[in-house]
């Protein structure tokens, strides 16, 4: 005849497999926590970072902005036209984080326009070109710098606008 073999569970066994199962829960609860805690305190820190490097690219879109205004400005009180063209040609060839420049007057007439390193879009010896879309019309109503987001060929961009002024008037 067979005998079964029959184990009983002694206290010490029952005690032991009770205080693994609370240390394993302990330990997973205690993760899940340190996880969450971790996560949340790296997504602030990276949106904290984020935003310092944003503030950085504005400042430094509207040095670069403002100081090319200021140089068409001239250029366009002395009536030096294809210097315009030149000007904010060599800008973008020199800016590699910049996508496309245009001069444009208030009714948003574009002079030139220029793409990425330095390729002429529009620049017809002092003939304007309208341009109609919102975004232009938006750039054309600017009087003081201004940065904001926008797509560019469905990516993200920041753009800066700086009004041209010749002598004391807005161009």
């Amino acid at each position: 005849m067979e005998r079964l073999i029959t184990f009983t569970r002694g206290i010490r066994y029952k005690l032991l497999v009770t205080m693994l199962g609370l240390i394993v829960g302990v330990l997973t609860v205690q993760t899940w926590i340190e996880v969450a805690s971790n996560q949340r305190f790296i997504t602030r820190e990276m949106e904290r970072r984020i935003a310092l490097k944003r503030d950085v690219l504005i400042a430094r879109g509207e040095a670069t902005a403002g100081q090319l205004a200021t140089e068409v400005g001239n250029h366009l009180a002395g009536f030096a036209i294809s210097s315009v063209a030149e000007a904010v040609t060599n800008a973008t060839r020199l800016n590699a984080g910049l996508r496309y420049a245009l001069v444009m007057n208030r009714q948003a007439q574009t002079l030139v326009h220029v793409g990425e390193r330095g390729a002429v879009v529009h620049f017809n010896n002092g003939e304007l070109k309208q341009y109609t879309g919102d975004d232009d019309r938006f750039a054309a109503g600017q009087t003081t710098e201004s940065a904001r987001d926008v797509k560019v060929d469905q990516v993200a961009a920041l753009e800066v606008i700086a009004p041209i002024k010749v002598g004391n008037d807005l161009w």
